[in-house]
């Protein structure tokens, strides 16, 4: 009998891939990311500002917001002279330059899981029996779901890379 939910929650997603729109409601995109991704950019960003530069480079670094905020600090203390912006500001900033938003989606606390497509208005896994929200988080107002991830949408990954020539010229076969 699983064999047979299985296939048919293949064909729910099949179905709701078959029917996607950027309008629909699981699209989720912000009102901006769907403007850019209808009316791509022509020209590359200004990122001349050396300032900048710099904060992008530890924000791509790939360490925690604590470790960013640390090292922020120690460049400031022995170059006040110089701006290392915040990492909610660098992390708005990279997603306003690239295009690239990350959508977080609810997921099953044992991954068995996402809460979308066909599964998006569960409060239960349907696999394990786990509850999708955190009763301690949680209020009447707003349910707290006990796990998310973050998706990033392919769209605005290739505009970005055909945006630069030296990216586009290496897709090209």
């Amino acid at each position: 009998m699983a064999h047979l939910q299985d296939a048919q929650d293949a064909m729910s997603f099949i179905t709701a891939l078959r029917q996607a729109s950027l309008d629909d409601s699981f699209a989720r995109l912000p009102p901006e990311a769907l403007d850019r991704l209808r009316n791509p950019p022509r020209a590359l960003p200004d990122t001349t500002d050396p300032d900048l530069l710099m904060s992008l480079e530890l924000f791509f670094a790939d360490t925690t917001i604590k470790a960013y905020d640390l090292i922020c600090a120690a460049i400031s203390e022995r170059h006040p002279d110089d701006d290392v912006y915040s990492h909610y500001y660098v992390k708005q900033l990279a997603s306003e330059l690239s295009g690239v938003v990350p959508l977080m989606h609810d997921m099953c606390i044992n991954t068995c899981l996402a809460f979308t497509g066909p599964f998006a208005d569960l409060d239960r896994c349907p696999r394990c029996g786990e509850d999708r929200w955190d009763e301690k988080r949680s209020t009447l107002q707003k349910k707290v779901p006990r796990q998310t991830f973050n998706m990033f949408p392919i769209g605005p990954q290739l505009q970005a890379l055909w945006c630069h020539p030296d990216h586009a010229k290496k897709m090209r076969w």
